[in-house]
């Protein structure tokens, strides 16, 4: 099915009037800048404002988000990255250098954060 019969979720409501992912990002360059990573992991991507950033510092990308509406934007904006459309506690990741979770566990219990990052 296709991103266009799915309705933006309600935090791109937030983003409009908040320079929080601008910040993030500014913060993110400031820990590692000038570090390379081989393989990163955007766990969440959504829009893939943050994606971008982990682009420029990895040697290949993945990117997962649950929600479908996103789907098409991702993978226009990174034909080169692997992206999984569904739920983060169904997907395995073998191993990487980085993961970002931004705005992503306050969506699940706090039981079952520790059993998502082993």
């Amino acid at each position: 099915m296709s991103a266009q019969f799915y309705s933006a979720p309600a935090i791109e409501g937030y983003y409009l009037h908040s320079n929080e992912k601008e910040r993030f990002r500014q913060h993110l360059d400031g820990m590692f800048h000038g570090q390379r990573f081989r393989h990163a992991v955007d766990l969440g991507a959504g829009q893939g404002f943050l994606s971008t950033w982990i682009e420029s510092y990895s040697d290949q990308l993945t990117l997962i988000e649950k929600n479908p509406y996103y789907q098409e934007t991702l993978q226009s904006q990174f034909p080169n990255a692997k992206i999984i459309i569904g739920d983060i506690r169904e997907t395995t990741i073998n191993k990487a250098d980085l993961l970002i979770l931004s705005h992503v566990l306050y969506y699940l219990p706090c039981e079952q954060w520790r059993g998502l990052l082993h």
